[in-house]
């Protein structure tokens, strides 16, 4: 009898600490043993109740990216860093959940303040060669999209102030012609970037798009093709020109 009213005091007390436990201590718990549902309601209950709504959010996000629910997961995370509050575990889930739906212009901005709030050197150093691939990624996307609207006679609205520094046409002579070529446009790309009025098309952004629509040598310096180039990277402007020896051999 004894036992009995001494189990049952342990589950009175039990019950009674148990109902201290907040909703997002809970829904961490559970996140943290990888028991996605079950955290889920316990999140979302927290954010209802107004207590911790900023971290519920985050936390949430996490869950459902964990869950591989990129979408869901970035709008919650995208609450958890809104009006500029500064919770860097935040901003590097929204980051990888926009990467992970394509979004990337979005994720480069989250990876980019991931690093202003991130104290370790090698972190950065890591999340910036991250930030590099996602930039390929973004380039391959919208060499695609040019590619595909292309052929659906919807390439999108041409930029006014974007200009496509266009490779330049080298004469026979130079020991490495394509060498020479990449290396001056390059150049060019450069110079033109430093005046903040134009949008200078990057060169591996041109050269994406020339293996794209599988342009040999020859092809990439032809007028038209020229002009289809600058099309489809949407500037108004090309640059585009020829270079020779002079006729003393200069």
């Amino acid at each position: 009898m004894k036992f009995e009213k001494f189990g049952v005091i342990v589950y009175i007390l039990a019950f009674i600490l148990g109902c201290g436990v907040s909703n997002y201590d809970r829904g961490v718990s559970f996140l943290g043993q990888e028991e996605f549902d079950t955290a889920i309601p316990y999140f979302e209950a927290a954010i209802d109740s107004g207590v911790n709504i900023a971290d519920a959010h985050r936390e949430l996000g996490i869950t459902y990216y964990k869950k591989e629910m990129a979408q869901q997961a970035a709008n919650h995370l995208r609450i958890a860093t809104k009006n500029g509050r500064k919770d860097s575990r935040a901003a590097f889930f929204l980051a990888v959940a926009l990467e992970e739906n394509g979004d990337f212009d979005e994720a480069l901005d989250a990876y980019r303040k991931f690093i202003k709030l991130n104290s370790s050197q090698s972190i950065g150093q890591d999340i910036r060669s991250r930030i590099v691939l996602v930039k390929g990624k973004k380039d391959n996307q919208f060499v695609q999209e040019a590619v595909t609207g292309e052929l659906g006679a919807n390439s999108g609205k041409t930029l006014d102030n974007r200009i496509v520094a266009h490779y330049l046409e080298i004469t026979p002579g130079s020991a490495d012609p394509v060498a020479l070529q990449k290396s001056l446009t390059s150049l060019l790309i450069s110079d033109l970037a430093k005046v903040d009025q134009v949008d200078v098309v990057r060169r591996s952004l041109l050269q994406k798009l020339i293996n794209m629509i599988d342009l040999d040598q020859d092809a990439i310096l032809n007028t038209k093709n020229i002009k289809r180039i600058g099309h489809l990277l949407r500037a108004k402007h090309v640059i585009s020109g020829k270079i020779e020896e002079s006729s003393d051999g200069a």
